[in-house]
């Protein structure tokens, strides 16, 4: 199950509404709270595993071995770990020693299937032997020197369930093939690291049954893989993911203890969060519920063009007040007068409280510049971490040749 909201209104209505009354002004800020302890973001948001990657594993099989390089691991540094196999309605068989999770490690392991499957005989191809299965990852136990699959940590499988995991964890899927009639060396996708102890239902053969498998639940918890809020000039966006599993469950948001329906708005307004700090609720059928807060800005960014119009070809200053907590900012500009174009309209990042570029106009279609007597600037703070939160605020400007 998956909740997304996209941008409800992308600020066009404001457009028609600017170009209907002649205005050109400020967009008025929502914000009036008091300020809060705690500077905007989100926090106290629950640790979620499926987000996590500790490692990657590069992949070639070639003549019936596999053979690779790690790449980045975050795992124990007394702890060591080994690849498995899970052929097809057997146990996992590991197929490497014990290896120590240094950067660039290299492997080389034999696939051995325990059971040789025959492929069809084609006329004038090889009917050799086949096999196809899932690579594992393991971290062994403490103080160990043997592989042992059945009481190991998993923390790697090439192919999960997609109605069990999200995206974010099934995007690489693939399954190794042992072949008698392949000999050239081939790359694999990619095998991902987590300590997501929910890796183990990648090995069940059976279905699911009344939210089970291989007598686990599927879910222990309601779980959230990714949180966005968006307050774009007054108009709000929430979105969030879960993990995968929920298997049909209905799934509800109270943001301060207040019914919420997270699809994308059409009139302006935030509530039922405000300035200053918000606590959010998501709860998935029976299962305890996912809780954090989140905090929006108290006062308004106060974005402004220095000079008193943009000019064609010269260089502009767009400032505002200072706001340590974003981690990024850009600044778009779009035409309010002229024809709608499917062009890009001009964008510039920034660190800071200000950003300085030239102005050249905008993209006709036709390899030309439109220059239109009055242009839209966004600006937009961003902060990630825990979760993401985006404030925008816009404001209109002449534009002159």
């Amino acid at each position: 199950m998956r909740i997304l909201s996209s941008r409800a209104h992308d600020a066009m209505a404001l457009a028609f509404m600017d170009l209907a009354c002649g205005r050109v002004e400020d967009v008025e800020s929502p914000l009036s709270a008091p300020a809060g302890e705690r500077q905007p973001g989100w926090y106290d948001v629950p640790a979620e595993p499926a987000t996590i990657f500790v490692g990657e594993l590069s992949i070639a099989s070639e003549n019936g071995t596999i053979s690779g390089t790690v790449y980045n691991p975050a795992l124990p540094t007394d702890r060591l770990f080994y690849l498995a196999m899970k052929w097809p309605g057997e146990a996992p068989i590991a197929i490497t020693e014990l290896l120590k999770p240094a950067d660039r490690a290299s492997y080389r392991a034999a696939l051995n299937p325990p059971g040789r499957v025959r492929k069809p005989s084609l006329v004038g191809s090889c009917s050799g032997e086949r096999a196809e299965g899932i690579l594992l990852a393991y971290l062994a136990r403490p103080n160990t020197t043997t592989p042992d699959p059945a009481s190991d940590e998993l923390i790697g499988a090439s192919f999960k369930q997609k109605e069990l995991f999200s995206y974010n964890q099934t995007a690489y899927n693939t399954k190794v093939t042992w072949d008698t009639c392949v000999s050239i060396k081939r790359w694999i996708p990619s095998l991902f690291l987590q300590r997501d102890a929910r890796l183990a239902f990648a090995l069940c053969e059976e279905p699911v049954n009344a939210g089970r498998i291989c007598g686990q639940p599927v879910l222990d918890r309601t779980r959230v893989e990714s949180v966005d809020l968006a307050i774009d000039s007054g108009f709000l966006n929430f979105g969030l993911s879960d993990v995968g599993g929920t298997m049909g469950e209905s799934t509800t948001v109270e943001v301060n203890g207040v019914a919420f329906d997270p699809k994308p708005r059409t009139e302006p307004g935030i509530a039922p969060f405000h300035a200053g700090e918000n606590f959010v609720r998501v709860k998935t059928g029976q299962l305890a519920p996912w809780e954090a807060k989140v905090v929006l800005p108290t006062s308004s960014l106060r974005p402004r063009l220095v000079e008193a119009a943009l000019r064609q070809n010269a260089p502009f200053t767009v400032a505002w007040d200072d706001a340590p907590w974003a981690t990024s900012f850009d600044v778009r500009i779009s035409p309010v007068d002229g024809p709608i174009r499917r062009v890009a309209y001009p964008e510039y990042a920034a660190k800071g409280s200000s950003v300085t570029a030239t102005f050249e106009g905008f993209d006709d279609a036709k390899g030309g510049k439109d220059i239109t007597p009055r242009a839209r600037v966004r600006l937009n703070a961003r902060v990630t971490g825990q979760g993401t939160l985006s404030w925008a605020e816009e404001f209109n400007v002449n534009v002159l040749p």
